[in-house]
């Protein structure tokens, strides 16, 4: 049931830990958004008459350095994104092994204490004495 979570959540952590600039400097959607960015630069400083000065390499660097930083935070967000929704499926299904373990516990002690019970009914019946409790040492309490 949370399987798809847990593993999209270990595979975000594992990208993590495994972050680099060189992966996000071959994803295509990069690629794309730095050469569209640097035309740009170079249609208005061509415009300007001042497409191989300074001012234009300032502006293609500037350009350039503030994408990288956008795309490395996206990428990192998103990743932590999924790695937190992971984590939130973990904490769900270990709650809900939780609640099958009480389930469980609360069926044996019920199932115990029914036959104590009669047990200790039947026991009564017949003139034995009556079970009324248990030491912590395991002993029973006679009535």
């Amino acid at each position: 049931m949370f399987s798809p979570y847990t593993t999209a959540g270990q595979n975000a952590v594992n990208k993590l830990n495994n972050f680099d600039y060189e992966t996000l400097q071959n994803d295509p959607g990069y690629q794309f958004r730095l050469k569209q960015g640097e035309e740009s630069i170079n249609r208005a400083q061509s415009a300007r008459g001042s497409l191989y000065s300074g001012s234009a390499l300032k502006a293609a660097q500037e350009y350039g350095q503030g994408l990288a930083d956008q795309t490395y935070n996206d990428a990192f967000n998103r990743n932590l994104s999924i790695a937190n929704q992971g984590l939130s499926a973990s904490g769900a299904l270990s709650g809900v092994y939780d609640n099958i373990g009480n389930i469980k516990a609360n069926k044996t002690s019920a199932t115990s204490n029914t036959l104590t019970s009669t047990l200790s009914g039947l026991l009564n019946g017949s003139g034995a004495k009556q079970v009324i409790g248990y030491n912590p040492d395991g002993t029973p309490i006679y009535a």
